[in-house]
């Protein structure tokens, strides 16, 4: 008999989401035509001492970017099925 997580289909909250300077610099990055792999690989190579400013290719590519007014905003939630 299995017990079921309550929070297990809970979506993790993007690091997209909880920090401003990262939100800047990512849709700053992205006006600049530079693709989800480039960023990722440039934060790594300028903040290597600031891990919390890096942020995984996946992450930038599931993201819902809004190029254009500089807003990102995280995936939709997991759906829960019954």
């Amino acid at each position: 008999m299995s017990e079921r997580c309550d929070g297990c289909l809970t979506a993790r909250r993007s690091k997209l989401n909880g920090g401003r300077p990262l939100q800047r610099i990512v849709a700053v990055k992205l006006q600049q035509d530079w693709a989800p792999q480039q960023i990722a690989g440039w934060l790594k190579e300028k903040y290597p001492e600031n891990p919390e400013l890096w942020v995984s290719q996946s992450t930038l590519n599931s993201a819902n970017v809004g190029v254009g007014t500089c807003t990102i905003t995280s995936p939709k939630p997991a759906r829960e099925f019954k």
